[in-house]
Parts: C-alpha cells; structure tokens; sequence
C-alpha cells in the first residue's frame, strides 16, 4: 500500500486528445503547467515519501551484511530484532530476504510503464529471475516453501502469457528487442555451461589436495587410553 501511494502520481494515462492524466485522479493533468495542474508538485512528493522504502531496504542489506559477524560474536539482542527478517530462511542463504524485498518493490513499480507490452516482458523478467534463484539456492527453511515459491511464480507467469494474448497496440521493437536479449541470455548460458563443464571435466585429473591428514596419531591414542581408563574404573564400580 504505500509504495501504491507513492507512484500514483507517476501512473499516467493517455488520452486521444494527446494529454495524460492521473490513473487515480482524472482531473489532475501529467506533466503539463498549461492547466494549472498540480501534478509537479504530487511528482516531488511522491520522490520524497520514496525515501521511506529505500531507507527500509538499505536497513534490511545492512542487517544482512551484519549477520554472519553477529552470529560469530553471539549478539543475542541483534539476532532478536532481526528474526523477523531471518527466520522463514535458512542460515546460508538469509541474504534471500533481500532479494524477496527488492522483487516486491520492483513488481510494485511495474505500473509506472506505460506500455502493457513492456510491462509483461519484465514482469516477466521478475518472475524467471526469482524463480530460477529458488530453484538454485532452496533459500526457504522448509521444502514446501520452495515448491511454493516456485509454483506461485509458474502461475503468474501463466496469468502473464493468457494476458499477452489481449494486449493491444502492440510495440514490434519491444517485443524483438526482448527476443534478441532473451536469444543472447539463453546463448551466454549455454556457452557458460559448456566452458565449466569442460573445465570440470580436465580439472577432475589433479588432485585436490597437496597433503591428507586423516588423523593425529598421539591424540588419537590418548583419548582412547583416557577412554579405556575411564570404563575400566566404571566396571570396578559397577561390581
């Protein structure tokens, strides 16, 4: 809802007589002074209640950046104020959070686009990139959140290809200029999957290690005379 707020004034539709007005506010005309339009102003509001979102995502990177050091040195009071933020996470990937964060924030801004085609292909866009994250990192604490993660974004991403289908006035260079990144992303991975799979495949040849210690001889039997020592004297005392 607030990020709602915010971009309101920025959410503009236009009208066959050329001029564009406020989705939540009709009479308010964008980016025109002819009419005595307050709209500038709303703009400059809006980019100053801005700062309260960014500030509460600078926060959250801030309390992931920290948490790794606070775990080390046993800060019971930081780890209490930040279990809202970590506890549906597991422990190696509690910098998920802020990736959940920046997503919601970004498919909240996706409004501002004017064009409906622009705004699916990065929806779009959104919805692949978290998915593929989840599938690769399982950032949730139980399974079933994963499944669900990824199951929520497979149906919006359905939701998404129903839409295109009723999208009119369609922009051709749009549409082929995201043919062509999603053609060149899909060759950049292809190649990348072939470079490491050939550099796994003459890497396997060296060793992985210079020297294996699997044990400390001396240690090893002392512990296992203390141990000797210490069940002997419990058997006496059991007879």
């Amino acid at each position: 809802p607030i990020m709602t707020t915010v971009i309101a004034p920025l959410q503009c539709h236009k009208h066959p007589n050329g001029l564009s007005t406020i989705w939540s506010y009709p009479t308010v005309v964008c980016w025109d002074d002819v009419y005595d339009s307050p709209h500038s102003g709303m703009v400059a509001l809006s980019l100053s209640a801005s700062i309260l979102p960014c500030g509460v995502i600078a926060g959250i990177a801030v309390a992931v950046y920290l948490l790794p050091r606070k775990l080390q040195e046993g800060d019971t009071h930081f780890l209490q104020c930040t279990t809202c933020l970590f506890y549906r996470f597991r422990v190696q990937t509690h910098w998920y959070v802020l990736v959940f964060v920046v997503k919601s924030l970004l498919v909240t801004l996706i409004p501002v686009i004017p064009d409906p085609a622009s705004q699916i292909i990065l929806m779009s866009v959104i919805l692949m990139g978290s998915m593929l994250l989840v599938v690769a990192a399982h950032p949730w604490r139980v399974m079933e959140g994963n499944a669900l993660d990824v199951g929520a974004s497979l149906a919006m991403l359905m939701v998404l290809m129903c839409a295109a289908f009723f999208v009119e006035d369609v922009s051709a260079e749009a549409w082929a200029s995201f043919a062509v990144v999603l053609i060149g992303a899909s060759a950049a991975l292809l190649m990348s999957v072939v470079v490491w799979s050939v550099h796994q495949r003459f890497r396997r040849k060296r060793k992985t290690y210079q020297l294996f210690l699997c044990h400390h001889k001396e240690a090893a039997g002392n512990f296992a005379r203390l141990l000797k020592m210490n069940l002997t004297e419990k058997a006496w005392r059991g007879c």
